[in-house]
């Protein structure tokens, strides 16, 4: 920029898009940090997974319920596995999908406030 201040009208509705295009920004930036926790928490629940397969049928693997642990024989560990990994799967497969309406909303209001202020209005992540 050449240093030189710009001006420009700020009606009432482009304000209220303004504010709108900030919170959706917040909550983008939260949702996908979420979906970055759950897709790695989906990661650990297929590697263990992989792990008692390796295990002997007969070994007692120790899983948490709440806050307690129980011990489980290999079939009901990965049968338990299983359901939270599809569970989860599922979870965050609403989130994704979440995540794509809110930055199609967002990229919306970005195209009508840069279409309206230019270089006047910054709305990237820096």
């Amino acid at each position: 920029m050449s240093g030189k201040p710009i001006t420009c009208n700020v009606m009432d509705s482009d304000q209220k898009k303004i504010a709108e295009f900030s919170v959706l920004n917040a909550r983008l930036e939260r949702n996908e940090e979420n979906l970055r926790r759950r897709e790695a928490l989906l990661l650990c629940l297929k590697d263990a997974s992989d792990e008692i397969l390796l295990l002997d049928e007969n070994d007692s693997i120790p899983m948490t319920f709440g806050d307690c642990f129980v011990h489980l024989n290999q079939g009901n560990a990965s049968s338990e596995l299983e359901f939270r990994y599809k569970a989860l799967k599922e979870e965050t497969d609403l989130v994704a999908e979440m995540i794509g309406e809110m930055r199609e909303k967002a990229n919306e209001l970005k195209v009508y406030l840069y279409s309206k202020f230019g270089d006047a209005i910054s709305l990237d992540r820096e």
